[in-house]
């Protein structure tokens, strides 16, 4: 986006791969922040997402007056504010849906303490069924949503993931409830957790399962893989972002192709191989970081060098070992994919 001034009047230049659209907005209507916010997103650029890339030009003359008021971190945070003072659900997943996940984690995980849990408060939403309390005692249910709170403290102080699992969880709707974790996919937009077995997790855990089902619903919602990596990039995420150390062997390689092997080694079922097909900007950005943490750099964008992987370093491995076994492969696998071969024979 460019911003420049000219006379009374402000230039906003905004680049597509299709188009350039231009529209003039007089200075004298600009007075705060947040009037830049709603000038920045007006319907009629039709853009996903305005603020992904940009350069703010301003004449000697009105940068001084006006460089404050383009200071985005100031800026979404005051957007955040008013929707937890407002106790405003939709207002916050309609701005999210449009903010790059860089600034929203920068936003999210540097609220305070007391306005992290005003927005958990506002954005969770628990649903539990009847059925719910004819199965499973009311002491797991009461203990499964004091763990999903303190789970999600955790999750949205990280300051790798905070903002895109705010995001998602005002998108999604948490069952307690059901037979396991799992995720209803992105027409039901819900997940669900069985309180038995989500109550007796340690917190650590918690944040893991928690997390990984949470990621189902951002790909879901943001155009994420299917296959082996919606369950590879849905363990990653986790390890990326929490792990302060990785065990040897653990990488993205290992969490997608390993996942295949194990449901084949034990007959659930063959895995498919795939790349995102519709990946969104936001998509896009939280994978490349993920990739940025992997030891293996899982080429994930690519569905053929993907597969050649998979059938070059992982498919004649044994799955169906102790863990250690299968990490001592993986690490050589991973090796092989960064260094190639021959670096790794030598």
């Amino acid at each position: 986006m460019i911003i420049s001034s000219v006379d009374s009047f402000a230039t906003k230049t905004l680049a597509t791969s299709t188009n350039q659209i231009s529209n003039l907005i007089p200075l004298s209507s600009i007075t705060n922040s947040t009037d830049i916010f709603e000038i920045s997103t007006k319907e009629n650029f039709n853009l996903v997402n305005p603020f992904y890339t940009e350069t703010y030009i301003f004449t000697p003359f009105k940068f001084n007056t006006l460089s404050s008021l383009f200071n985005k971190t100031k800026l979404y945070r005051s957007k955040v504010l008013s929707y937890i003072k407002n106790k405003d659900r939709e207002g916050f997943a309609s701005w999210s849906k449009n903010i790059s996940a860089k600034d929203l984690n920068k936003i999210i995980s540097n609220l305070s303490n007391e306005n992290r849990e005003k927005l958990i408060s506002i954005l969770l939403q628990i649903e539990i069924p009847e059925k719910t309390f004819e199965t499973y005692n009311s002491e797991s249910v009461k203990t499964t949503k004091t763990k999903i709170l303190k789970a999600l403290n955790t999750i949205l102080a990280n300051p790798y993931v905070a903002g895109i699992y705010a995001d998602v969880l005002s998108k999604t709707t948490i069952e307690i409830g059901g037979d396991g974790f799992y995720n209803w996919g992105a027409i039901l937009k819900k997940v669900s957790l069985t309180p038995e077995a989500f109550a007796q997790l340690s917190d650590d855990d918690a944040v893991a399962i928690l997390s990984h089902e949470l990621f189902h619903r951002f790909n879901d919602e943001y155009g994420g893989a299917e296959g082996a990596n919606t369950e590879g990039s849905a363990i990653w995420i986790y390890k990326a972002a929490f792990k302060t150390k990785l065990e040897v062997g653990e990488s993205w390689a290992e969490a997608m192709y390993g996942t295949k092997k194990f449901y084949e080694d034990i007959n659930w079922g063959n895995l498919t191989i795939e790349a995102p097909k519709n990946p969104s900007p936001k998509l896009i950005e939280v994978y490349n970081w993920m990739q940025t943490k992997d030891p293996s750099n899982l080429p994930w964008d690519s569905e053929e060098l993907m597969t050649e992987y998979y059938n070059k370093y992982w498919k004649d491995l044994k799955r169906n070992v102790s863990w250690e076994e299968w990490l001592a492969q993986a690490d050589e696998a991973n090796k092989k994919m960064r260094y190639g071969e021959i670096i790794c024979l030598n």
